[in-house]
């Protein structure tokens, strides 16, 4: 609630559960920096112009036009690219270890009926690994090479991450009865026989349910993770999940 309580806030957060939060604003990041520039050399120019122009906003305005040309509007585009690229490479770099990461990089193995996008979730849009399935069909994605995480005691430390199910679909009445989802690893590079880590049917609840895929099966190295969806019900389904992978395993 905000502190005068008028009205609720909605807070997205990973793994939130029952607690005491603290929420603290980051001030004057890059962008944030950048566009205080940005603004203060506008009102700068603007504040010259209006002064040479006896004080005329219209007549301030139209200075400036004449001299934002050539050069100068090479200076800005240039200067607008690279904020907008810095932007897209800031966030790929944010995904580049996880599952949407591993599609956009093109690490993933085959897969059917999968494909990286934008999911809603409680109400906020956010990136995931989309599976499509329609009345008895499945989907289902690999991801060779995944490196497994040790723990203090040398322990292979399970793959986590989260599934949902898109708020259209839960709004439409998704029956989590008719979905099941089941993970699987095996040795990296192995042609051999995909050993069942995890098997469960997903909860009809709105927001990121968490995921966790057991790795301890695999006695030591990277594994290749084989994800299925499988569902009997009679509409079609949006379900979505993301996984911490890391970055790709070196080859044997």
């Amino acid at each position: 609630m905000p502190p005068d309580g008028s009205e609720p806030m909605l807070i997205a957060t990973e793994g939130g559960g029952d607690g005491e939060y603290t929420l603290r604003y980051r001030y004057w990041l890059p962008v944030d920096s950048a566009g205080a520039i940005c603004f203060g050399i506008g009102a700068l120019l603007l504040g010259l112009s209006w002064r040479r122009a006896g004080g005329r906003v219209d007549r301030a305005l139209e200075a400036i036009g004449r001299r934002l040309t050539g050069r100068w509007l090479v200076v800005l585009a240039l200067t607008c690219g690279l904020a907008l690229a810095g932007r897209y490479v800031e966030g790929y770099r944010q995904e580049s270890t996880s599952a949407v990461g591993w599609f956009y990089a093109r690490r993933v193995g085959e897969g059917e009926a999968v494909e990286p996008g934008v999911m809603k979730m409680s109400r906020l849009l956010g990136p995931a690994v989309m599976m499509r399935v329609f009345r008895s069909g499945y989907a289902w994605v690999t991801f060779p090479g995944v490196a497994v995480r040790t723990g203090e005691e040398g322990e292979r430390l399970p793959i986590t991450g989260w599934y949902a199910g898109s708020d259209g679909s839960i709004n439409r009445g998704l029956a989590a009865s008719k979905l099941t989802m089941k993970a699987a690893i095996r040795p990296a590079g192995s042609e051999g026989p995909w050993v069942e880590a995890l098997l469960l049917r997903p909860r009809a609840r709105h927001g990121k349910q968490p995921l966790e895929i057991p790795t301890d099966l695999v006695p030591e190295g990277p594994v290749d993770l084989l994800i299925v969806l499988t569902s009997r019900a009679a509409k079609e389904i949006d379900f979505g999940f993301n996984l911490e992978l890391g970055a790709p395993a070196a080859p044997r």
